[in-house]
């Protein structure tokens, strides 16, 4: 009979080595799932797009361990008992029809996995640009504080400050994940309140995180409570809900009713 292989007689030998030393074995193992459990993860980040953080091997570490400091996103109770009760959605929003969509691993970027409508994204790209230009006093388009990459609505400099959370939201009204087309705006806690219970979206995982407000993170981290992420809308019906909801943001973090659309 002929000799086996040089290849296979060195796997016949580690096999062998591995029996004798099972400890080993496990280790080896562990690593071995370690390895494609973070090159799968790290492929799931790139296929996010960009967003917030840099879209290399630097943003997924970090985003790693941003994932330490997530929360759960639907609960309301924080917002039931948050002392401004002032209302800028109607009662009568509608609950949105199915399932919320399926999430990414990831904290950030935040997006939507299924039900995106591609057929609606130069809508909401044109909802967002003429609240803009029917509101020059107050709101500007421009570079998103908190995702970097793409303009969000932006209240003014020369425009007073409404409250605490139009600071801590870096004076941001939303903006749009060009990816997916879902969207992030910052709400009054009782139209959070509402939009979540209704179906239309969640809290960011980042969201009034106590444990990282408490550390030397950047501002554009520490994202108040009110940092509500939007399901893309599917249909005109839902953009129009989107809408509300935008208008809603604007004049929460604004203060002024009247905001043309």
């Amino acid at each position: 009979m002929s000799a086996s292989p040089p290849i296979l007689q060195r796997i016949d030998a580690l096999a062998a080595g591995l029996r004798q030393r099972p400890g080993a074995a496990l280790a080896a193992a562990a690593l071995g799932l370690s390895a494609l459990w973070l090159r799968r993860n790290y492929a799931q980040f790139l296929a996010l797009g960009p967003g917030g953080l840099p879209y290399n091997a630097r943003g997924w570490l970090v985003a790693l361990l941003l994932k330490l400091f997530a929360r759960e996103t639907t609960s309301t109770g924080e917002y039931a008992r948050d002392a401004n009760k002032d209302v800028w959605l109607a009662a009568s929003l509608p609950p949105r029809q199915g399932r919320r969509p399926a999430v990414g691993f990831h904290v950030v970027p935040a997006r939507q996995l299924d039900q995106v409508e591609r057929g609606m994204f130069k809508r909401l790209d044109e909802l967002f640009e003429r609240v803009v230009k029917l509101n020059p006093e107050l709101l500007e388009y421009r570079r998103s504080p908190h995702e970097k990459i793409n303009n969000g609505i932006v209240v003014k400099q020369a425009a007073p400050a409404a409250h605490d959370v139009l600071r801590m939201g870096l004076r941001e009204v939303g903006h749009i994940h060009p990816s997916d087309h879902s969207v992030h705006v910052i709400l009054a806690p009782q139209d959070c309140k509402l939009v979540i219970e209704k179906g239309w979206g969640e809290r960011h995982q980042l969201s009034g995180s106590p444990g990282l407000h408490a550390l030397p993170f950047p501002p554009e981290a520490k994202l108040p409570k009110e940092y509500i992420w939007i399901y893309a809308p599917r249909d005109e019906q839902e953009l129009a809900i989107m809408e509300e909801i935008l208008l809603a943001s604007a004049r929460f973090m604004t203060g002024v009713k009247d905001i043309k659309h």
